[in-house]
């Protein structure tokens, strides 16, 4: 019999542990599923730390001592610009019977005066008329190409082409519209 050495044996035994060991994948490639799935996670993980930063804006301004209903209304619109993405948001109540701005961002004063000689009512000639008419949120992905938007005076002093409205209800009876604009042509994502 023969005899072998121990440097060889030793040999012998590292390899056999290293055709046994599963090879290991280096921990900074990927594929490109997963960087795909990472972005997307990232992203999530980023709008939802900017929502929890909104409510936290308008929460510390409700928790003030004397509550002030315009600063939280005036907080709301600033925060749904952010969120949204949109260039400009407005709340409308209905006083007097009819509907006034009761907070506004990012609406330029043109556009204003040209809302306040505009009697907006139930109809399909206005997003807020088209709340209104329906009792829902509407969209309209593009102003300058939806046949039935008659606003259109309003639409150029205000330089919108994508408008989202929603009814803000209490008790099923609508209180009264939230409208976010965008500049470009850009349709709200459910989100």
């Amino acid at each position: 019999m023969r005899r072998r050495s121990r440097a060889s044996s030793k040999l012998a035994t590292a390899r056999s542990r290293k055709a046994q060991t599963p090879k290991r994948r280096n921990a900074r490639s990927s594929t490109p599923g997963q960087e795909t799935e990472i972005a997307r996670l990232t992203g999530e993980l980023k709008e939802a730390r900017e929502q929890q930063t909104a409510t936290g804006d308008v929460l510390k301004v409700i928790s003030h001592s004397t509550f002030d209903l315009q600063a939280v209304l005036d907080t709301l619109v600033k925060s749904a610009a952010r969120l949204c993405e949109a260039d400009m948001v407005s709340i409308n109540r209905p006083r007097d019977g009819v509907m006034q701005y009761a907070a506004k961002f990012g609406l330029s004063q043109e556009f204003e005066e040209i809302a306040k000689r505009t009697s907006f009512v139930p109809g399909r000639g206005t997003v807020l008329g088209r709340v209104l008419l329906a009792g829902k949120t509407v969209q309209i992905a593009d102003v300058e190409a939806d046949r039935e938007y008659t606003f259109a005076e309003g639409q150029r002093a205000g330089g919108y082409r994508t408008v989202l409205a929603a009814p803000l209800e209490r008790e099923g009876e609508i209180m009264g519209v939230i409208i976010l604009g965008r500049t470009k042509v850009q349709p709200f994502t459910d989100k």
